[in-house]
């Protein structure tokens, strides 16, 4: 099947915007879809005793080269294929928060989040006032994103504790802010522990091989091209965690899931056991719920076809729908909730 990228709206007349829940929103795009709805004659289509409508769906999916932007090109590129009603637009954007504010303001109908990201934001906690409270729905499931924790080659330290007094680099966003307290928490440990330094994935990577720091923390997919390049390198060892802290950390979080890192992924000396969490689709409530069930059913039908494209985009959803409920901790969308009924996974 033939694959087109999509990066901007070709050929356009009418874009469908849906309201913001907890407030209207005051940016331009949304006045601008807004605008444009206003003058478009809205018609439907009927494909396979289905009737779709003409629209624009617009997809916040992170940065232009992570696996959210890559699954979304794809899968909408065989998306239109199939129904010219359609047309995707793919949304760059900085992740999980953008993307979520994006859909509540109405600017975007579907987006990519982590699945602690996508929980706080449906409680209004955490990164999220109350205002988006209740504004996204579950679509499904995809790949884990894993907690990484690197020492050099010759260290003795097995798990976070021997490392206690220790200058430590921890990677800037949410691993900073949210996952490496609760790992202290779980621990009995606090940030006074450590001589700590908030640094970029790279900084840390070149910090552990110049002999600045001791310790990374980062959370990535895996394997991580980064960590897998000092690996070779200069070689690394990953810590892992007992089962008492990652129960306990499950316990309170239970967006996080027990994996394992096995010790062939980056030449190790052991397996490391740790916690991740899936990145997943979610949309609006209000998404339309026949293009919701189009595009489930697009990443499912087209399992081979997206992890060509990089073999992460194959897990959204994943192979006849194994990941499909995956990550699930909010309501599931009706429309997907359709095609998972009709497909057996749910009943």
């Amino acid at each position: 099947m033939k694959k087109r990228f999509f990066s901007v709206m070709l050929g356009l007349t009418m874009v469908t915007s849906l309201a913001a829940c907890g407030g209207s929103s005051t940016s331009g795009s949304t006045a601008a879809t807004t605008a444009a709805n206003s003058e478009a004659v809205v018609e439907s289509k009927e494909a396979d005793g289905v009737t779709r409508t003409p629209q624009t769906i617009t997809i916040a999916c992170g940065t232009s080269k992570g696996v959210g932007y890559i699954t979304t090109s794809t899968a909408g590129a065989i998306l239109t294929q199939n129904y010219p009603e359609y047309q995707i637009k793919p949304e760059i954007t900085t992740g999980s928060q953008e993307n979520i504010t994006l859909i509540r303001e109405g600017v975007a109908q579907i987006g990519v989040a982590m699945t602690d990201s996508a929980l706080a934001a449906y409680e209004g906690t955490r990164e999220f006032d109350e205002s988006y409270k209740g504004c996204i729905n579950f679509v499904t499931g995809g790949y884990m994103t894993t907690i990484t924790q690197i020492v050099p080659k010759d260290s003795p330290a097995k798990e976070l504790p021997d490392l206690k007094g220790k200058k430590i680099g921890v990677s800037k966003g949410v691993m900073s802010k949210f996952y490496f307290p609760i790992l202290l928490e779980a621990y009995g440990l606090t940030k006074d522990d450590f001589k700590i330094e908030e640094m970029s994935i790279n900084d840390i990577l070149t910090a552990l091989q110049d002999g600045n720091i001791e310790y990374g923390i980062h959370v990535s997919s895996v394997p991580n091209t980064g960590i897998s390049d000092l690996a070779l390198s200069s070689g690394i060892q990953l810590l892992t965690m007992n089962e008492e802290v990652r129960d306990k950390i499950i316990e309170k979080n239970p967006y996080f899931v027990k994996t394992t890192i096995g010790k062939d992924v980056y030449s190790t000396d052991f397996d490391a056991e740790t916690l991740a969490t899936r990145n997943v689709y979610v949309c609006s409530p209000d998404a339309d719920e026949q293009v919701i069930y189009d595009w489930v059913k697009t990443l499912i039908e087209n399992h081979d076809e997206l992890a060509t494209a990089h073999p992460q985009a194959g897990d959204f959803g994943g192979k006849d729908g194994i990941n499909a409920m995956e990550g699930q901790l909010i309501p599931l969308h009706p429309g997907a909730e359709r095609y998972y009924k009709e497909i057996g996974l749910i009943k």
